[in-house]
Formats: structure tokens, C-alpha cells, sequence
């Protein structure tokens, strides 16, 4: 799921109040928590910070399936970073503050699948076998009734006189005749990739990365003619990116990767002013 479109940078607030609660009048028909963000203001000072994190390649490991089946630790990174900055534009009167933040990385996730294999491909099923060691009999669907019963397996029709799943004979005939392959099944079956290793249980292991870019920015400005009233302006913007690619390959048809975008621009005026020490009011 993308991430919540209101979420703030680490360099924009200046408090953070949590009700669960006994809510004011102005977070009524609430149901559940709130959080109540007061952005930062730039005062006649300039001011600012900033903050890196990076996860450097050399100290990660392998994703444990990965590194069981065999496959090679792919390229990933990790980067997050921002800052913020304010003070005066004109002193006394009005202000700014500014903050950015942004992360971008890249790694993998672990999918293990049933592929089958170059043998099943083409119909021959002598050598399929279940988690239990025994043999996947493949029955003629155009035998039997409506309901699935009574069908016969293609054995009993490929090797005459074979006539019980037990014959020592019935292994060598479980396949399906040529004639009766799906030529639409069998173009389907040319985009499947060869299984990454051997048996009949998740014998494809792959590794397909995963990308997220994040990057907000939110900026205030505050105007104050006199001491008794203050305006404020917030515009926040947001760019979020996730992109799974596919499990075969990006080039695959079937590979079934996601590809999720959001761009989200928020924006908030609000003032406040003192009409006398007992009567103060808030709009927005």
C-alpha cells in the first residue's frame, strides 16, 4: 500500500499531540486516535539541519532462500536523506521554513514457484511426482461425468492393457498424446522459464527487485502585522513511487510486476487573532 498521503518529514514539525480520547470540539465524529501536527515556523534567525542514512551493499546479506537455492545476492541500496531551513523574509513580519525529504532504494524479494518442467511441457507426466512421492496421474477430461468422476487416465488409452495406476507399466504411460496438447496452452507454456532446480516442489527460486522512491517537500510561511494576529500558508507536495518487477523477467509476458504511483499536493491557510485576552479565534 502506498504510504499515508498526509505524512510529514522529519524536518517540518514543531509538535505533536496524540488523543485517544476525550476529543475537542474540533476533531469531533472521530473514531479511533488522532494526531494533531503543528508545522514549524521561521522566526528572525536563519536556521536549518539536515540528516543522510545510507545502507552500503558490503553489509548486507543474502536473502536466506536466495542463498539456499543457490541464487546470487542481487544490487541493492539504500539512501535516505532531507533537511530544512527558515528565517525572515522581511523582519518582524514575515517568515518561511522549507523541508525536504526523500529516500530511494532497491531490493529484492523472495519467490519460490511450482514451474513445470521441459518434460511436462510437452504433455509427458512419467516422471511427476507430489510432495508425498507419489505419481500425479493425469486423467482424460473427456472421460467420466460433468462432475469430475468416473474419468479414465491417459494411461489406460496410451498403453493398451495397462489398466490399474499400480501396473509397474503405468508410469511410462502417464502423458497426454501430442494430439490432444492446447496449441494455445502451448504458446503459453514457451513464456515459462526453465525451473532453477530439481524435484516437483518450488523448484523456481527467483529474486526480483523492488524499487521505492519517496520525496516530499512541505513549506511554510507565516505573516504577522501585529501582535495580535498571525496568518499562516502551508503547501506540502509528494511524489511516491513502488515498482515490483516481474517474477520471470521484465520482458515476460506472465511476469505479473506492479507498478504503483502517487503525486499528492496539499495546501492550508489558517490564521489567528486575539480580539481581546479571553476571545481568541482560529480559522482555517
Amino acid at each position: 500500500a502506498l504510504r499515508v498521503l498526509k505524512e510529514s518529514g522529519r524536518r517540518i514539525p514543531d509538535d505533536v499531540a496524540v488523543q485517544v480520547h476525550q476529543y475537542d470540539a474540533e476533531t469531533g465524529r472521530t473514531g479511533g486516535g488522532t494526531f494533531n501536527v503543528a508545522t514549524r515556523s521561521g522566526t528572525n534567525t536563519f536556521s536549518g539541519s539536515g540528516f543522510f542514512q545510507n545502507r552500503p551493499q558490503w553489509g548486507m546479506a543474502n536473502n536466506y532462500f536466495s542463498e539456499k537455492a543457490g541464487v546470487e545476492m542481487a544490487d541493492t541500496y539504500y539512501n535516505l536523506g532531507g533537511g530544512g531551513i527558515g528565517g525572515p523574509i522581511a523582519r518582524n513580519r514575515t517568515f518561511f521554513w522549507a523541508a525536504m525529504e526523500g529516500y530511494g532504494s532497491l531490493t529484492t524479494r523472495n519467490a519460490q514457484n511450482r514451474l513445470p518442467t521441459a518434460r511436462e511441457k510437452a504433455g509427458d507426466f512419467s516422471q511427476t511426482f507430489d510432495s508425498a512421492g507419489n505419481l500425479v496421474v493425469i486423467y482424460d477430461p473427456l472421460t467420466g461425468n460433468a462432475n469430475g468422476t468416473g474419468r479414465v487416465p491417459f494411461a489406460f488409452a496410451n498403453c493398451p492393457g495397462v489398466t490399474s495406476t499400480t501396473d509397474p507399466r503405468f508410469a511410462a504411460c502417464n502423458f497426454i498424446p501430442a494430439g490432444r496438447l492446447s496449441p494455445a496452452a502451448q504458446r503459453l507454456l514457451a513464456y515459462l522459464p526453465a525451473p532453477t532446480g530439481s524435484g516437483n516442489v518450488n523448484n523456481y527460486v527467483s529474486a526480483p527487485a523492488f524499487t521505492s522512491l519517496f520525496h516530499k517537500v512541505d513549506t511554510k510561511f507565516t505573516y504577522v502585522p501585529n501582535s495580535r494576529m498571525n496568518v499562516n500558508l502551508r503547501v506540502s507536495g509528494l511524489r511516491d513511487n513502488m515498482n515490483s518487477a516481474g517474477l520471470y523477467g521484465d520482458d515476460n509476458p506472465l511476469s505479473l510486476g506492479t507498478d504503483l504511483n502517487a503525486k499528492i499536493l496539499s495546501y492550508s491557510l489558517s490564521t489567528t487573532a486575539t480580539i481581546t485576552p479571553n476571545f481568541v479565534i482560529d480559522a482555517v
